[in-house]
């Protein structure tokens, strides 16, 4: 399956950012970033400063600081998941969630108000023990292809009404 990116709300922490990748056994996140993970968050989130021109170059810093740090893990992750599939714990904040812990997928396909910037909808995975891990999917990806990917990897996808 083809990886996709999403975030993580998290109220009282920043947020996490993972690339997630699924296949029959178990659904991995790589964390590549917090609060600020690429050029399009830090500029949103610090949009006040960023109008005035002496925030300018201070935003434009951090944008470049976080993107870098972004190819970088992901540059990292792509050479480990090559060599072994003990990539995950390279960093606690990754996770694996075996395919026997997982009851279901929840979708849905509203935006979420979490991000300013552009979100396809929110998939929720349900364990077993009842936690449940919300994940934005960011960007212009196919919301629809990471369900039919999920589905034909066995997962129990339930779509929920917009």
């Amino acid at each position: 399956m083809e990886p996709f990116y999403a975030l993580n709300p998290q109220w009282l922490r920043c947020d996490r950012f993972f690339r997630v990748h699924a296949d029959s056994d178990s659904i991995v996140g790589f964390w590549l970033g917090g609060q600020f993970f690429d050029k399009t968050s830090v500029r949103a989130q610090l949009s006040p400063l960023y109008l005035t021109l002496i925030g300018i170059p201070i935003i434009e810093a951090i944008a470049s600081w976080a993107q870098r740090r972004r190819v970088r893990l992901e540059e990292r992750y792509d050479r480990r998941i090559t060599e072994s599939s003990a990539t995950v714990s390279t960093d606690r904040r990754n996770f694996v969630l075996a395919r026997s812990d997982i009851v279901a997928v929840e979708v849905s396909r509203r935006r979420s108000h979490w991000t300013l910037w552009l979100n396809r909808g929110v998939l929720t995975i349900v364990q077993r023990d009842g936690y449940r891990l919300p994940l934005i999917v960011m960007y212009r990806q196919n919301l629809d292809m990471i369900l039919k990917q999920l589905a034909g990897l066995g997962y129990r996808v339930k779509d929920q009404a917009t």
